[in-house]
């Protein structure tokens, strides 16, 4: 990422000098300001450019994501926000008020909220169900039976 914005960086400063060359007699004093944004847009490359080296080799960049990795498990709740959400549904799964005396099931699920661009939002629900409710799991053997 930080090598894109240099580049976005490099490209936008040729552009500003390639315009100085040739717009400085339309302009008149317009070069002044150029050259301030000149000078702002290479102290940023610069600024760019050791935030990449600091980052080290390419080689060393899984270690660097295993890192990132690492802080968000350390501290989830900077990076995700969960909430119970409970709603009652009646036989034909229709949402029905706190108030409705209608038979229903009350179902209980949780919201992720993930910061980010554009941020996210997950639904999931943690079930538990019996062993004997299962299918049985086929070997291979049975199904290269069936097959043959």
């Amino acid at each position: 990422m930080l090598e894109e914005e240099r580049a976005l960086l490099r490209a936008r400063l040729q552009l500003l000098e390639r315009q100085g060359a040739g717009m400085r007699s339309v302009f008149g004093n317009e070069a002044a300001l150029d050259a301030g944004e000149i000078a702002r847009l290479q102290a940023r490359i610069e600024e760019n450019s050791q935030r990449l080296a600091s980052l080290g080799l390419p080689m060393d960049a899984l270690e660097r994501k295993f890192e990132h990795v690492r802080s968000v498990l350390a501290e989830p709740q900077e990076r995700a926000f969960v909430e119970v959400k409970r709603l009652r549904l009646d036989r034909m799964n229709v949402v029905m008020d706190d108030t409705c005396t209608q038979p229903g099931d009350d179902i209980e699920f949780r919201l992720a909220h993930i910061p980010g661009t554009p941020p996210e939002t997950r639904a999931f629900s943690l079930v538990r169900i019996a062993r004997g409710d299962l299918l049985p799991a086929k070997s291979r053997l049975d199904e290269a039976a069936r097959l043959i």
